[in-house]
């Protein structure tokens, strides 16, 4: 036994020695060498502890040039090709042509819209237009916690986007579809959100309250009695006509709605992710800019 023990304990060793590299994944590629290695290391923890929690997948990737792709083509590939999760986000950055994009896949396309996109990168934009690259990607990582809990407790974060005005140019995804969270079922006419079942409830005991109203008052006029004649009612010499006024107690007011146009080439859009096919048939949100 103690044979087989000594023969087992090199491999035990080795395997044991493995385990850290099997354990943590490599999700930084800072191909343009923005970061430094304590930098990366950092960013690695935290994208981590995403993964553990939320089941999502992220991945930040850096570079010096497209290689003549769009920046969401070139995400596209990148993801696709790596065999990253079935849920997660890529965050890429050309420093060439100062591209940014932030692809979603599976149910990240839920938890983080058009709408997301656009408030993450307005969250981290003065970071990136001033060099400050691992606060910018610190920032976009603290972004996504609070995405990811919202999707998770079933109330994903979602809006209406106007055209992006703020830092760099805001540009959807190819829009082969848009698509919603399926439980979410946004209200394009009001800002409030009706219940059925509510009003039921709500015009049934306003009836309960209003019956019970009426019975009281009935009950109390049961001691009047009334009188053979309408002059019975008239105190005589009391009824006097001192002045007369004229005043106006109603009015009709229409209103027209007026669609107001942004004026930008881009369009405008409520709510939901753009989504697109990749070169190899796998659906991705997302949406990109410059910086």
């Amino acid at each position: 036994m103690k044979r087989i023990l000594k023969l087992l304990l090199p491999f035990l060793m080795a395997f044991a020695l493995c385990l850290p590299v099997l354990a943590e994944e490599q999700r930084v590629f800072d191909n343009a060498g923005l970061l430094d290695e304590w930098e990366v290391s950092m960013l690695e923890d935290k994208i981590q502890d995403l993964r553990d929690t939320y089941d999502m997948d992220v991945v930040l990737l850096t570079l010096n040039s497209l290689d003549g792709k769009t920046a969401e083509g070139y995400a596209d590939d990148y993801y696709d090709g790596n065999s990253f999760g079935e849920n997660g986000m890529l965050f890429l950055l050309d420093m060439e042509s100062r591209s940014w994009y932030m692809l979603t896949h599976g149910t990240a396309i839920y938890a983080v819209t058009d709408y997301g996109i656009q408030e993450i990168f307005s969250a981290i934009a003065s970071d990136l237009s001033g060099g400050d690259y691992y606060d910018a990607f610190d920032g976009y990582l603290d972004e996504l916690y609070t995405y990811f809990q919202a999707y998770a407790d079933g109330k994903p974060i979602d809006g209406y986007r106007d055209d992006y005005t703020g830092p760099g140019s805001y540009e959807p995804g190819t829009r082969d579809d848009v698509v919603h969270y399926p439980d979410y079922e946004p209200s394009y006419d009001s800002g409030y959100v009706f219940y059925p079942a509510q009003i039921g409830v709500s015009l049934l005991v306003g009836a309960i309250i209003g019956l019970i109203a009426l019975l009281i008052a009935r009950r109390g006029m049961n001691t009047v009695k009334s009188k053979g004649s309408a002059t019975d009612y008239v105190r005589q010499n009391t009824f006097r006509i001192t002045g007369r006024q004229d005043i106006f107690l109603y009015s009709n007011v229409t209103k027209t709605r007026r669609d107001t146009d942004s004026g930008s080439s881009a369009g405008h859009s409520g709510g939901g992710s753009s989504v697109h096919t990749s070169s190899s048939g796998h659906s991705h949100g997302g949406g990109g800019g410059h910086f």
